[in-house]
C-alpha cells in the first residue's frame, strides 16, 4: 500500500470509537456530517457504495470531488 494514501477505518473496532464509526457511516447520508468529515480529514479520495444513491446529492455541493472510477458496486471520487 502506498503510504501517501490513508485509510480512515479498517474495521478493527477495538481501536475505533462509536463516534468514529458513526462519522464514517453517516457521512454518506447526512450533508452536515459529510461537511464535518471532509473539513477534519480532507480526503483525497472517497470510495462509496452504489447502494447509497443519496450521496450523489450531498457530494454535488463539492465540485472539487469528481468521479474517476466505478464498477458494479462502488464509485471512487477524487479531489
Amino acid at each position: 500500500m502506498n503510504p501517501k494514501f490513508k485509510i480512515y477505518m479498517d474495521m478493527q473496532m477495538s481501536i475505533f470509537s462509536d463516534t468514529d464509526f458513526s462519522a464514517a457511516s453517516n457521512a454518506f447520508f447526512d450533508a452536515n456530517v459529510f461537511r464535518a468529515f471532509i473539513q477534519k480529514y480532507d480526503p483525497s479520495f472517497i470510495s462509496v457504495s452504489l447502494n447509497k444513491p443519496f450521496f450523489k446529492k450531498i457530494v454535488a455541493s463539492y465540485p472539487q470531488f469528481v468521479p474517476v472510477f466505478f464498477d458494479q458496486a462502488e464509485t471512487v471520487i477524487c479531489q
